[in-house]
């Protein structure tokens, strides 16, 4: 989801356990159907604090989200009724007008607000939602989520940016701002108590938008919430309005979520109960020998490709499983909506310690970042195959390139224009139209770029850089690592900038980068993200090395990877909404990676807007502006970024003044990417040309960060006491977190049984596909709006 951030643990281990594990544990006496799973941290209890796919695991089943998604990838109304008029010429559940600017939703009478223990506070209220814009729009409370508020939200980022600029003033008053700038249709949510409807006004025409009302970032706010911040940390003070609730909670030991008979679905809900377990020192069998302990302690799991022992009992062939008992083999359908890729920290928090050693470190590993020529030397010798066969190598046969291997951030066939071409077809078109950009840059004359080499499973960066041939052959592929690694230290030792230029000046000089990792992965996955460092650092004389570091605790991982000590960081990202603007915006200036990237605190801006003086200044004015401001600043070292920490390594064409090329790129990107956003939104295959230009500019001229791998193996092997495919299968929001349909079974049943069911799952999904209106649950559609 674009607002939800994949960890590494959740892709190791928690994320392939979440559709099928049985736990009993503790002392309270488990009810029937309790379904027990690893536990994940709850870091909050907020709705709109948070943007963590870990704690969507839980606030998906504890609060109901406006619209969400059913088995066969359906939307279906939550909080929100479906409208009378569904069908298959226009398949939304709410009213829109014909441009889909405005949308129109009725709330279900029958949604309550809850506290832990099941006391009924009250019913929800349209005006609930009219809450989460007051609190999300409000500065002070730093939400996570504000920027799809701004994106989508006619107002939200008027509000926002009217409060930033008053609330250092002694009479600042929020709630005076938002109530004045939100009457007479000035904010884009209006709640009509009188109807029981909230409606939507956009910034754009925007088809895809009950997509994004499936996440919790639209959900409704309790009015305590606004007025009491501790709840955002103690789910005894929380207001739950899902299937089910909070009855305990230690953390770092467990989680229960006991069923809400008194939820509006609750006649679905056939789990009673969901025990949360919490699991240290993971290995790739770790989840099987839980299953097969005496305790049971696990009654499902995923075989682990790298569990030689469980692969060899359940699986076998995977393409002729064992028909183990209790195992449904899910094929990857879609190539996998999750994309990992790799950022660098463009300023370490160390520049602003005490420590002056570490400030210097900093300073200069600031300094080598902001140079392309680093970045791409790392983003074409990096081998990811070492870190993607750990989950790909069972399928990968004989070859050293991973299969997981994912050159894009947009997934190339995510979608498609009026033209028939998918996404990775513009990809390629603009690859090969970008100046100076060749395909293998080892090769006499330009080389174009393919869809096949662009594919996921090809091993597209190492092959631009190092040449295709190399990848074949040992003997030459050491010798191009060799020849790039002494290419980039003449670069360093001869550089224009004294510091960087005195510290290679010792010709066995290396910078040390640091990727901070949770200790829940050391021994599983952590093992193959070593082994891909440690092949880099091999390069003969190379100038640079990566290192992992483990953090104590996941408290610290968390610190230490949000606070910006972490030089390099890994994350996975999957979409909201149906368009590439999910991947992309993340990345801007002032996107939902910005507290990783750390661009603001290296040029010293919050967003885009502050930067370009609300749109009206260029890079190169943008650049002054922010320049002369940080010169004057009380605090030194934001007044000595400009002097001590930036490279500016290029002069600008207009105005003769010397500015940052990251700097420049960055801006340039924003500003493009926010007016193709809100402009070409009538012709799709226009809009996906212009966005992805700028993401093959991004990855592949700018090289500002590296694509990495896909989430989805071929097949994923499951053993568990659960039927198949009855949890959503809804690519957005966080409807395939929510357990409300499941079902569970007493025993394992058989393999062969198990595969006709899913049979006839893929049959049903093909007639939902052909027929909307097909395989309707009467019991969730069947309530109807007014309209």
């Amino acid at each position: 989801m674009k607002r939800l951030l994949i960890s590494l643990m959740s892709l190791s281990l928690v994320s392939t356990l979440s559709t099928g594990l049985v736990v009993s544990c503790g002392k309270d006496i488990d009810p029937d159907s309790t379904y027990k799973t690893v536990l994940t941290n709850v870091e909050h209890w907020v709705t709109a604090k948070t943007m963590s796919e870990g704690d969507y695991y839980t606030l998906a089943n504890t609060n109901a989200t406006p619209l969400a998604g059913d088995e066969y990838g359906r939307v279906f109304g939550d909080l929100f009724l479906p409208k009378k008029e569904y069908s298959n010429s226009d398949p939304t559940i709410g009213w829109h007008d014909e441009a889909k600017k405005e949308w129109k939703y009725q709330l279900r009478s029958d949604a309550k607000w809850y506290r832990y223990n099941g006391e009924v506070v009250r019913n929800i209220t349209v005006n609930d939602f009219v809450n989460t814009a007051r609190f999300v729009l409000n500065p002070m409370n730093a939400s996570p989520v504000y920027n799809l508020w701004a994106d989508f939200i006619k107002g939200a980022k008027e509000i926002n940016t009217e409060a930033l600029a008053q609330k250092d003033k002694d009479d600042y008053d929020f709630d005076k701002i938002f109530d004045n700038m939100s009457k007479s249709g000035g904010l884009g949510i209006e709640a009509n108590s009188n109807d029981n409807t909230v409606k939507f006004t956009l910034t754009k025409n925007t088809p895809y938008f009950e997509s994004l009302l499936t996440y919790g970032v639209f959900a409704p706010l309790h009015d305590e919430v606004l007025v009491n911040p501790n709840i955002d940390k103690d789910y005894k003070l929380g207001y739950y309005s899902g299937a089910f609730l909070p009855t305990n909670y230690v953390q770092d030991s467990t989680l229960i979520l006991d069923k809400n008979n008194d939820y509006y679905f609750a006649n679905k809900t056939e789990v009673n109960r969901i025990r949360e377990l919490k699991v240290s020192n993971v290995t790739p069998s770790t989840a099987r020998t839980l299953f097969e302990s005496n305790q049971k302690t696990l009654s499902g799991f995923v075989v682990s490709i790298n569990d030689a022992q469980g692969w060899e009992k359940y699986v076998g062939d995977p393409e002729n499983p064992n028909k183990s008992d209790g195992m449904t083999r899910y094929p990857d359908r879609g190539g996998g909506l999750g994309s990992w890729f790799l950022m660098f920290n463009y300023l370490n928090q160390d520049y602003y310690g005490a420590d002056p050693t570490k400030q210097k470190e900093a300073i200069l590993k600031s300094k080598l970042l902001q140079m392309k020529e680093v970045r791409a030397y790392i983003s074409e010798t990096l081998d990811r195959s070492q870190w993607a066969k750990y989950y790909s190598s069972i399928y990968d046969g004989t070859s050293d390139i991973s299969s997981q291997l994912r050159n894009t951030f947009v997934p190339p066939t995510f979608v498609s224009g009026e033209d028939g071409k998918d996404y990775i077809d513009y990809f390629v078109d603009s690859l090969n139209s970008q100046e100076g950009f060749d395909a293998d840059k080892t090769q006499e004359g330009k080389q174009e770029a393919t869809r096949e080499l662009l594919l996921d499973g090809s091993d597209f960066t190492r092959s631009m850089g190092l040449g295709a041939s190399s990848l074949k052959d040992a003997s030459k592929l050491s010798s191009q690592l060799t020849k790039k690694a002494q290419e980039l230290r003449k670069l360093l030792k001869e550089s224009k900038d004294e510091d960087i230029k005195s510290y290679f000046a010792n010709d066995n000089a290396s910078v040390q980068l640091i990727d901070y990792e949770s200790p829940d992965i050391k021994t599983s996955v952590g093992q193959n993200i070593g082994l891909m460092y440690q092949k880099f650092n091999d390069i003969e004389n190379n100038p640079l090395k990566v290192n992992v570091t483990y953090a104590a605790s996941d408290q610290e991982y968390t610190s230490k990877s949000t606070s910006g000590y972490s030089d390099i960081s890994l994350s996975g990202w999957n979409p909201d909404y149906a368009d590439p603007m999910t991947y992309l915006s993340t990345i801007k200036m002032d996107g939902d990676y910005e507290g990783y990237l750390r661009m603001g605190k290296l040029f010293n801006y919050s967003t885009y807007e502050e930067a370009s003086n609300g749109g009206k200044l260029d890079a190169s004015a943008a650049f002054q502006a922010l320049s002369n401001a940080a010169s004057l600043n009380v605090n030194s070292a934001i007044k000595e970024l400009y002097s001590k920490v930036i490279l500016k390594d290029k002069n600008d064409s207009g105005s003769g003044q010397a500015i940052s090329s990251l700097f420049e790129d960055r801006f340039n990107y924003t500003k493009q990417l926010v007016e193709a956003d809100n402009k070409l939104t009538s012709v799709n295959s226009d809009r996906y040309k212009e966005f992805s230009k700028l993401e093959a500019q991004t990855f592949y001229s700018d090289y500002y960060a590296i694509p990495l791998l896909k989430t989805k193996p071929k097949y994923q092997f499951q053993v568990t006491y659960t039927l198949p495919y009855q949890l959503s299968s809804y690519a957005y929001g966080v409807s395939s977190n929510k357990y409300f349909n499941m079902k569970m079974t007493s025993v394992l049943l058989p393999y062969d049984e198990l595969a006709k069911k899913q049979e006839v799952f893929f049959k049903e999904l093909d007639e939902v596909k052909s027929d909307k209106l097909s395989h309707i649950d009467s019991y969730v559609w069947d309530k109807k709006a007014d309209f």
